[in-house]
Protein backbone atom coordinates (compact mmCIF):
# COMPACT_ATOMS: atom_id res chain seq x y z
CA UNK A 1 0.00 0.00 0.00
CA UNK A 2 3.00 1.51 1.14
CA UNK A 3 4.42 1.77 -2.81
CA UNK A 4 0.84 2.47 -4.56
CA UNK A 5 0.37 5.86 -2.33
CA UNK A 6 4.59 6.84 -3.22
CA UNK A 7 3.41 6.82 -7.03
CA UNK A 8 0.26 8.64 -6.61
CA UNK A 9 1.89 11.28 -4.90
CA UNK A 10 4.73 11.12 -7.23
CA UNK A 11 2.58 10.87 -10.14
CA UNK A 12 5.04 8.68 -11.22
CA UNK A 13 2.30 7.09 -13.88
CA UNK A 14 1.51 9.14 -17.16
CA UNK A 15 -1.90 8.39 -18.55
CA UNK A 16 -1.92 9.17 -21.99
CA UNK A 17 -5.87 10.09 -23.64
CA UNK A 18 -6.08 9.94 -28.07
CA UNK A 19 -9.35 11.91 -28.68
CA UNK A 20 -10.78 11.55 -32.10
CA UNK A 21 -12.76 14.70 -33.31
CA UNK A 22 -15.70 14.50 -35.74
CA UNK A 23 -18.19 17.51 -35.55
CA UNK A 24 -18.27 17.84 -31.99
CA UNK A 25 -16.46 21.28 -31.45
CA UNK A 26 -19.54 22.09 -29.66
CA UNK A 27 -18.12 20.12 -26.65
CA UNK A 28 -14.64 20.18 -26.82
CA UNK A 29 -13.41 22.85 -25.02
CA UNK A 30 -15.23 21.47 -22.16
CA UNK A 31 -13.93 17.82 -22.67
CA UNK A 32 -10.26 18.35 -22.71
CA UNK A 33 -10.35 21.19 -19.72
CA UNK A 34 -12.06 18.17 -17.73
CA UNK A 35 -9.04 16.25 -18.33
CA UNK A 36 -6.12 18.82 -17.78
CA UNK A 37 -8.25 20.19 -14.24
CA UNK A 38 -7.79 16.51 -13.44
CA UNK A 39 -5.99 16.60 -9.83
CA UNK A 40 -3.41 13.93 -11.54
CA UNK A 41 -1.72 16.02 -13.73
CA UNK A 42 1.07 13.40 -15.33
CA UNK A 43 -1.21 13.43 -18.49
CA UNK A 44 -0.71 14.07 -22.16
CA UNK A 45 -3.67 13.99 -24.69
CA UNK A 46 -3.15 13.31 -28.33
CA UNK A 47 -6.10 15.14 -30.35
CA UNK A 48 -6.77 13.75 -34.18
CA UNK A 49 -9.39 15.74 -35.95
CA UNK A 50 -11.24 12.91 -38.19
CA UNK A 51 -11.15 15.48 -41.62
CA UNK A 52 -10.40 18.76 -41.53
CA UNK A 53 -11.57 21.02 -38.62
CA UNK A 54 -10.02 24.55 -38.29
CA UNK A 55 -12.45 24.83 -35.29
CA UNK A 56 -11.38 21.96 -33.39
CA UNK A 57 -7.44 22.95 -34.28
CA UNK A 58 -8.16 27.02 -32.94
CA UNK A 59 -10.00 25.32 -29.59
CA UNK A 60 -7.22 23.14 -28.68
CA UNK A 61 -4.28 26.21 -29.76
CA UNK A 62 -6.17 28.68 -27.53
CA UNK A 63 -5.99 26.01 -24.70
CA UNK A 64 -2.21 26.19 -24.65
CA UNK A 65 -1.46 23.57 -22.30
CA UNK A 66 2.08 21.77 -23.16
CA UNK A 67 0.21 18.26 -21.93
CA UNK A 68 -1.84 18.15 -25.32
CA UNK A 69 1.20 17.18 -27.25
CA UNK A 70 -0.20 16.52 -30.44
CA UNK A 71 -2.55 17.77 -33.16
CA UNK A 72 -3.23 15.65 -36.26
CA UNK A 73 -5.39 15.62 -39.22
CA UNK A 74 -6.63 12.77 -41.08
CA UNK A 75 -8.89 12.12 -44.00
CA UNK A 76 -12.32 11.33 -42.98
CA UNK A 77 -12.73 7.69 -41.63
CA UNK A 78 -14.43 7.06 -38.51
CA UNK A 79 -13.35 7.26 -34.96
CA UNK A 80 -10.92 4.08 -34.69
CA UNK A 81 -9.19 5.02 -37.48
CA UNK A 82 -8.85 8.25 -35.55
CA UNK A 83 -7.49 6.73 -32.19
CA UNK A 84 -5.22 4.61 -34.76
CA UNK A 85 -3.27 7.22 -35.67
CA UNK A 86 -3.18 9.20 -32.82
CA UNK A 87 -2.09 6.18 -30.61
CA UNK A 88 1.69 6.02 -32.16
CA UNK A 89 2.10 9.40 -30.28
CA UNK A 90 1.65 8.24 -26.94
CA UNK A 91 4.26 7.67 -24.40
CA UNK A 92 2.00 7.08 -21.41
CA UNK A 93 2.33 3.38 -18.87
CA UNK A 94 -1.72 3.93 -19.43
CA UNK A 95 -3.47 5.21 -22.74
CA UNK A 96 -7.36 6.12 -22.64
CA UNK A 97 -9.09 6.53 -25.82
CA UNK A 98 -11.13 9.01 -25.17
CA UNK A 99 -14.69 10.76 -26.34
CA UNK A 100 -14.61 14.73 -27.58
CA UNK A 101 -17.93 14.69 -26.11
CA UNK A 102 -17.15 13.56 -22.75
CA UNK A 103 -16.37 15.25 -19.83
CA UNK A 104 -14.24 13.53 -16.93
CA UNK A 105 -15.23 14.18 -13.07
CA UNK A 106 -12.31 15.62 -10.66
CA UNK A 107 -10.04 12.52 -9.65
CA UNK A 108 -10.79 10.27 -12.34
CA UNK A 109 -7.37 9.53 -13.44
CA UNK A 110 -6.08 9.23 -10.10
CA UNK A 111 -8.64 6.56 -9.28
CA UNK A 112 -7.76 5.00 -12.24
CA UNK A 113 -4.00 5.04 -11.14
CA UNK A 114 -4.88 3.92 -8.17
CA UNK A 115 -7.10 1.13 -9.06
CA UNK A 116 -4.15 -0.39 -11.49
CA UNK A 117 -1.97 0.13 -9.18
CA UNK A 118 -3.74 -1.95 -6.98
CA UNK A 119 -4.87 -4.60 -8.88
CA UNK A 120 -1.99 -5.00 -11.33
CA UNK A 121 -3.72 -7.97 -13.43
CA UNK A 122 -6.39 -5.56 -14.63
CA UNK A 123 -6.42 -5.04 -18.02
CA UNK A 124 -8.63 -2.09 -17.85
CA UNK A 125 -10.62 -0.06 -15.53
CA UNK A 126 -13.54 2.47 -16.03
Amino acid sequence: MEDILKVLENEEKKVSFVVPIYKSEQYLEKSLRSLLEQDYKNIEIVCVADGKSQKAENIVKKLNDKRIVKFLTIAHGGAPKARNAGYPFTTGDYVSFWDSDCYAKLGMVRMWIKYFLTYPDASFVY
